[in-house]
């Protein structure tokens, strides 16, 4: 907490990045089946095709963006690709199983150009 904040300040703040964050789930979820369907057959200029996951950590939720990743029947597997923070018995290029449902955000290259990544740039 900053120096200075009160409870409710803080409580206050972290009901803005919840809303925050559900808001960018939703957009990422509304436009998923158009991400998996470029994701199977992407354009020459489109790459780096990656989906955000939560997994359940000592102290909550940590997201993982999973790159590279494969449709496999009902389910999505992939490499985790950032250094987890509080999922100590998982590491960066860990393989895991996942479900679309479990997808929160999704993001691609298209000519240098970023796609998707509601989570980073949604208001």
């Amino acid at each position: 907490m900053p120096a200075g904040d009160t409870l409710v300040q803080k409580a206050d703040r972290d009901e803005l990045v919840i809303l925050v964050m559900a808001a960018a789930i939703h957009s990422a979820r509304e436009t998923l089946p158009q991400f998996l369907a470029l994701a199977r057959h992407p354009s020459p200029t489109m790459t780096g095709f990656a989906v955000k996951i939560a997994i359940l950590a000592d102290n909550g939720a940590e997201f993982f963006w999973i790159h590279p990743f494969a449709h496999v029947d009902d389910r999505f597997v992939g490499q985790i690709n950032n250094t987890p923070r509080s999922a100590m018995n998982l590491k960066m290029g860990d393989t895991v199983s996942f479900v679309k449902n479990e997808i929160v955000d999704w993001m691609y290259m298209d000519a240098s150009t970023m796609k998707g990544n509601y989570s980073a740039r949604h208001p």
